[in-house]
């Protein structure tokens, strides 16, 4: 019997790698494992009856087509692979390539998009936090100035747009 993939039965995290890069972390209620296959198999499902929907809905809510915040899963996707690779031990990272692989061979339908939101190609800047190493710049404005007292952030790509 195929595992039931279904939001009742999945436990959404957001947890730290390595205490600060955050990562998505899915777990099923059930017990029994899924294997590789399955899942590499039955991801285009999850993402279509799961993620697709209430990414439209927040996006309607927010004002905003849907693509800004699926692009924002895959700039923060691109961030935490590359922190991963760096960090993890060679047989994590080499999984999460994989991983990025298989994302990455989607059409952006399946996303409700024109592009896979996952095909990104970063920029980066000098870390004004750490000299002598770079940073990712965001994919869009996490609108953080908006708010009071607020500023950009700064990898804001508003600011490289000047």
């Amino acid at each position: 019997q195929a595992a039931d993939l279904s939001l009742p039965n999945i436990t959404i995290q957001l947890a730290l790698y390595d205490g600060s890069n955050p990562y998505l972390l899915l777990k099923r209620k059930e017990k029994n494992r899924i294997g590789p296959k399955e899942f590499t198999d039955r991801l285009p499902e999850f993402i279509q009856n799961n993620l697709k929907a209430p990414i439209e809905r927040i996006s309607e809510a927010a004002h905003v087509k849907p693509t800004l915040i699926w692009n924002q899963f895959g700039a923060r996707f691109a961030s935490t692979l590359e922190a991963y690779q760096k960090n993890a031990a060679a047989e994590h990272a080499r999984k999460a390539a994989k991983f990025s692989e298989l994302i990455r061979s989607y059409q952006g339908n399946l996303f409700g998009t024109r592009q896979n939101p996952f095909i990104h190609e970063p920029v980066y800047i000098d870390n004004p936090y750490e000299p002598g190493t770079s940073m990712m710049v965001r994919s869009a404005c996490c609108m953080f100035y908006k708010k009071e007292n607020g500023q950009k952030c700064a990898n804001c790509p508003l600011i490289r747009k000047k």
